[in-house]
């Protein structure tokens, strides 16, 4: 289903990542002035304030205003409102009014807000009946 993206996560899509009952996921929070340089794998949320250099697997991401990722993400839900330069290979991603993506994003369900800037390729890819 989906098209595999350079340096492919293990998990592979995101629909193999595996899930959590609610209530039971665990939180992850990277905060402002945080630099990462390398991968991060979780199978929770995570909550990026500061900046990674390296690829994101997680079940739910989300990119705050002042987060930066460069590099590619594998993930359930991506919701975006910082900076994102690299693939996004999601079931569902959210581009807010002040995201500024760059590269490709392959999902089911994109939603941009107006004032988002994307630049690159985009792929809504249809869910399996």
């Amino acid at each position: 289903m989906f098209h595999k993206l350079p340096s492919q996560s293990p998990a592979g899509s995101p629909e193999n990542l595996t899930p959590f009952p609610t209530g039971d996921r665990r939180r992850s929070v990277v905060h402002d002035g945080i630099t990462i340089n390398g991968d991060w794998d979780s199978d929770g949320i995570v909550e990026f304030d500061g900046s990674i250099v390296g690829n994101v697997t997680a079940d739910t991401l989300v990119v705050t205003e002042n987060g930066t990722i460069t590099g590619s993400v594998w993930a359930r839900n991506v919701t975006v409102a910082g900076t994102l330069e690299g693939a996004i290979s999601a079931i569902n991603v959210a581009l807010k009014r002040q995201a500024r993506v760059s590269g490709q994003i392959e999902a089911h369900v994109i939603t941009i807000d107006e004032g988002a800037i994307l630049e690159g390729h985009v792929r809504a890819v249809p869910r399996n009946i």
